[in-house]
């Protein structure tokens, strides 16, 4: 039944589930050189998700980023990694949030899902469209400054760059969706098609600065 369902919202939105989406492959070694920047126009934020699909089987030995978010005012606004014991970890103007979620250096596709939301600091991260660790208390009354710089597989010390080899991402990713909201229907982003492009970031959409990155396509559905 929810194939059915994504099916023919994918039928309603003229587009086909053998559409194939454009997916980045990180290489190894790490380094500075390769990263991609997302050329979004970015409101202030007090609610957000942030989705994407990765593959990895990148262990590292320090923390791995697989997307950030920096302004003039704060350069770890929004950040979206690992740890090298595989758990997810992420950060909301520069306070960061360790999670039991894991693994996500198992090679197999996966997708993520972060949402959070000032008011009470509700967070809730989603792994292949189920929630997999939630709380509250986290930044509340913060607020996401606007018109900073997104970058694909790297950690920014400063806007739009600073970047440190040794967090760099290894591996493939796509489908990066960002909302300015946190009441998204997750689950069905997540079933086979994600074009419920975010109002931020809509991954068909949104231009990409392409540094030292091979691209490929591939039909979202045989992700596996």
């Amino acid at each position: 039944m929810r194939f059915l369902t994504a099916s023919l919202l994918l039928l309603s939105a003229g587009l086909s589930i053998s559409d194939k989406t454009t997916i980045l492959r990180l290489p190894s070694p790490q380094t500075t050189k390769s990263y991609v920047k997302l050329q979004a126009a970015t409101p202030a934020m007090t609610a957000l998700t942030a989705c994407l699909r990765a593959k990895t089987a990148f262990t590292g030995n320090a923390a791995s980023f697989l997307l950030s978010y920096a302004a003039t005012s704060t350069d770890n606004a929004f950040l979206l990694g690992y740890k090298r014991s595989g758990k997810i970890v992420l950060h909301v103007f520069n306070a960061e949030k360790d999670t039991s979620v894991s693994t996500v250096y198992d090679g197999a596709w996966h997708h993520w899902c972060f949402s959070w939301n000032s008011r009470g600091g509700k967070w809730t991260v989603y792994k292949d469209g189920m929630p997999a660790a939630a709380g509250t208390g986290f930044q509340t009354d913060k607020t996401i400054p606007a018109n900073g710089v997104w970058i694909v597989g790297q950690d920014q010390d400063t806007v739009g760059g600073g970047f440190d080899a040794t967090q760099a991402y290894v591996g493939d990713i796509t489908s990066i969706n960002v909302w300015n909201t946190d009441n998204i229907d997750v689950a069905a982003v997540a079933n086979c098609g994600d074009n419920f492009g975010g109002n931020v970031i809509s991954w068909y959409d949104v231009s990409k600065e392409i540094h030292e990155v091979s691209t490929y396509r591939e039909d979202l559905c045989k992700l596996k």
